[in-house]
């Protein structure tokens, strides 16, 4: 079986490239950017941060009409060898193993307005971890966008099945996921808008030991075009989680929550988009006290000098303990970053930091890991470097390095008078890539 999947993905992936490059300049248009690999709250890596690519190609992709739609085919092609597979602090073990990732996006209409999209890519590695098979993840996305004079109706789904480090629980994990969102807004006045945004979220493991979880919210939010390409929103909504994806789970909780946010070019060479705000969460079970925290999600970028991007996101964020039911993570965290072209305008070398911390809050009920208790703060860092070479319109290769390193009071824990397995770990990983089209 593993061989015909791999035998299936080296033929997709070879039929991609082969056809995409002998068409390469047959459209000047692009596609809606429909899968990205950013950096999320729990993986790492140094092609999951931006900055990798020429700066003035950013929103172009290749691809070609077929009828009224437009197909644009990518692949990515990675080698990777790390030293801590299962982020274990006494048994480290590392392998160099290598990852294909096929795929292609199909458009129908005008990406700058009306259209619908489809988007499917897949995952082949040899990693052999927890008895996996050779097709490792996939990822499909589907969304469609609907404007005119004065609305604007969008509809997403993405449906992710990927293998990854959780960084914060502090091991490889199986996950699938999907996220469904929907917004509609209308226009009241020539710089104002107001309208709803509906999003639902369903994380499922393939361990048992960790918990699944849906979450589920409902918003109105009013935009204000505050500078010509720049505009000023607020929103305030109302969410709920379920813990084992059951309303009267322990653990399972609502929450209020408000923020405003900015979004647009304030300067010519200024990006900024985000918002922040105020959660407050109370829980299904009385034994479990109310959190209100900041929370949000802040990008700024820019181009201060020619060849020169810098970029500093920044996050604060609450999620259910996968493993420890009850008990509920803030994850709050700082990402700067600075690329630049180096010697020629076509090699592009990128530097990011990363600075963050998860808070445990809570309480326990049942079966969880001894580690977690409420006020257990793990701090983490680590940085990403890469140099990538684009060797000509829609291809590049690149060599990267990340490291990140994860220190916890758990450690030091002694339950029934015995230690438990350590919690901080350091991880390192070198990859080499190719890639066309992204």
């Amino acid at each position: 079986m593993n061989r015909s999947y791999r035998t299936m993905g080296l033929v997709f992936g070879a039929v991609l490239v082969v056809v995409g490059k002998s068409v390469a300049d047959e459209s000047a248009d692009w596609a809606p950017q429909g899968s990205s690999s950013p950096q999320s709250a729990y993986t790492w890596g140094p092609y999951t941060s931006e900055g990798t690519a020429l700066s003035e190609r950013n929103q172009e992709r290749f691809g070609w009409p077929v009828g009224k739609f437009f197909l644009q085919p990518y692949a990515q092609a990675m080698a990777v060898y790390e030293d801590n597979l299962l982020l274990n602090s006494m048994n480290k073990n590392s392998d160099l193993y290598t990852v294909f990732t096929p795929g292609a996006m199909l458009v129908y209409g005008n990406p700058r307005g009306n259209y619908v999209y489809v988007d499917y890519s897949l995952d082949f590695t040899d990693l052999q971890v927890d008895n996996n098979s050779f097709l490792d993840g996939q990822t499909l996305k589907v969304a469609g966008n609907m404007v005119n004079a004065k609305s604007q109706l969008n509809v997403s789904h993405e449906y992710r099945d990927v293998r990854d480090v959780d960084v914060q629980v502090g091991t490889r994990l199986k996950r699938q996921s999907n996220t469904t969102s929907a917004g509609y807004d209308n226009r009241v006045s020539s710089k104002t808008s107001v309208g709803v945004l509906g999003r639902y979220m369903l994380n499922q493991f393939d361990d048992p030991t960790y918990a699944d979880y849906r979450e589920y919210s409902a918003s109105g939010r009013m935009s204000w075009q505050m500078l010509p390409k720049t505009s000023l929103s607020g929103r305030a909504g109302h969410g709920w989680v379920d813990v084992d994806e059951t309303r009267d789970a322990y653990g399972s909780a609502q929450y209020d929550e408000v923020a405003i946010g900015v979004f647009g070019r304030p300067r010519a060479r200024l990006e900024t988009s985000g918002e922040v705000g105020v959660q407050h969460r109370y829980f299904e079970n009385d034994n479990i006290d109310d959190i209100t925290r900041e929370v949000g999600s802040v990008r700024i970028a820019g181009e201060p000098v020619e060849r020169l991007r810098v970029w500093v996101a920044a996050s604060a964020g609450l999620r259910p303990a996968i493993n420890a039911p009850g008990y509920t993570v803030f994850d709050t965290r700082i990402e700067p970053g600075v690329s630049r072209r180096l010697f020629s305008e076509r090699v592009v070398g990128a530097f990011s930091g990363l600075w963050g911390r998860s808070e445990y809050i809570g309480s326990a009920e049942g079966n969880t890991d001894p580690r977690v208790y409420d006020g257990r703060q793990d701090n983490y860092w680590g940085y990403n470097a890469n140099v990538d070479w684009w060797i000509g319109r829609y291809w590049s290769m690149g060599l990267g390095y990340s490291y990140i390193k994860n220190d916890s009071p758990a450690d030091d824990t002694l339950v029934q008078g015995r230690g438990v397995e350590r919690a901080s770990y350091e991880d390192g990983r070198w990859m080499l890539r190719a890639t066309f089209n992204r």
